[in-house]
């Protein structure tokens, strides 16, 4: 970024107090750790969104999807934590990236 941010053509138009990495999953852990983003940027943080866990980030499920998946021997990307709202956790991962990026 920082080479990136001193080329002539985009100097002046990047705002540097607005970059972010975000991810889920794999891609969330190797957003923080890239170049050792977390010493580079010491107010990186991570968020743990609870009751929820691996697959709720995912897109909401239709009613009968966990059945489905279960009579499939599938994975349960449709069976959330008991009590877990997964718009609820949408809403706050995108009420949380907005937050960081002050928008």
């Amino acid at each position: 970024m920082d080479k990136l941010a001193e080329e002539p053509f985009f100097r002046g138009h990047i705002d540097t107090s607005r970059i972010m990495a975000a991810g889920f999953s794999y891609g969330g852990w190797t957003a923080l750790s890239l170049g050792g983003l977390t010493d580079l940027r010491p107010q990186a943080r991570t968020e743990r969104l609870a009751p929820a866990f691996h697959f709720t980030a995912m897109p909401l499920c239709k009613p009968e999807a966990p059945q489905i998946l279960e009579a499939e021997q599938d994975d349960p990307v449709c069976t959330d934590p008991g009590a877990t709202d997964r718009a609820a956790v949408h809403a706050k991962i995108i009420e949380t990236i907005l937050e960081q990026l002050a928008l």
